[in-house]
């Protein structure tokens, strides 16, 4: 029994560095987002749906990730409860809330951009132009459909299968952002299921339960 005791708590340290190793994967990853999306960092109309802080956000998740990972680890290994405490009902707070950004993220369409396309303010037309710039499109529906109110940078006779804009995000949300969605889905999921597995060992386990219920609110 005391061996399979032992081997209940390496599982929950074992589970608890795969997610420090999630969290560095993560870290490096949104850091690699930040550099990438630089060009589209001032794309007013991404900002209006605030596309451009997906970099910010996956670094902050794998941040966070790596921190309360490393709490859980502490937890389990040294058989401190409030790092124990933490974990828990951190991952808990952090799975959900990736889960929810993921399906956030994921219901993003080309389609959301048209309220503002269609807005006939000078401020509007700056911000029109600068995506078409940008993502080197023109138009929205059809490159030289109406809502295009001024002169598009392309030359439609010399490239006339030139995008609208709307395959133009469209395009950017398949590469740029729905590879994001499911990440953090899948990592969501992940994050839960750990969570129960961890809640599962240590009430199974009759000593590693009494440990966490004698006061786990110390050490």
């Amino acid at each position: 029994m005391g061996k399979f005791k032992d081997y209940k708590r390496k599982s929950v340290v074992a589970i608890n560095i795969i997610l420090v190793i999630f969290g560095i994967i993560i870290t490096a990853y949104g850091v690699s987002a930040q550099n990438a999306a630089q060009r589209y960092s001032n794309v007013a109309l991404l900002t209006l749906l605030d596309l451009n802080l997906i970099g910010d956000l996956i670094t902050f998740a794998g941040i966070i990730t790596l921190v309360v990972s490393l709490a859980g680890f502490l937890g389990a290994y040294f058989k401190f409860r409030k790092a124990l405490l933490f974990y828990i009902v951190a991952f808990w707070i952090i799975s959900i809330a990736l889960i929810a950004f993921g399906k956030y993220l994921s219901d993003k369409e080309a389609e959301d951009l048209r309220s503002s396309w269609e807005t006939t303010t000078a401020i509007a037309n700056d911000n029109r132009l600068q995506f078409m710039q940008v993502f080197a499109c023109c138009g929205f529906d059809r490159n030289t459909d109406s809502y295009q109110l001024q002169s598009c940078h392309i030359d439609l006779n010399k490239y006339p299968n030139t995008l609208p804009c709307s395959a133009a995000m469209r395009t950017f949300l398949e590469n740029e952002v729905y590879p994001v969605a499911t990440s953090a889905i899948v990592l969501g999921v992940f994050e839960l299921l750990a969570i129960v597995v961890t809640m599962g060992i240590i009430f199974t386990e009759k000593e590693m339960k009494e440990e966490f219920y004698e006061n786990p609110f110390h050490g």
